[in-house]
């Protein structure tokens, strides 16, 4: 999983999420995409809401993300917010 951050043009933050077609149908990658939505939204959104927002989050999962589990992804996505500090 690859994490981007950057400023944004807005005061509200923003998201998007980037998963691998790579023969996967679209029901599992639609199904990856949610879990990295909710995991982002339970996550990383308060956060950026309470200290003002203002930051576009870019989550890219490559294709072992469909053999991951929703604690896996959330750790996964820990790790790779861990040094972003906005």
């Amino acid at each position: 999983m690859d994490v981007i951050v950057a400023k944004s043009v807005g005061a509200e933050p923003r998201l998007a999420v980037i998963v691998a077609k790579r023969g996967h149908s679209a029901v599992e990658r639609n199904k990856v995409r949610r879990r990295l939505r909710e995991i982002v939204r339970t996550t990383w959104l308060p956060a950026q809401r309470m200290g003002g927002g203002g930051w576009d989050l870019i989550v890219r999962a490559g294709p072992e993300a469909y053999d991951a589990s929703a604690a896996s992804l959330l750790a996964d996505f820990e790790r790779c917010t861990r040094e972003v500090r906005c």
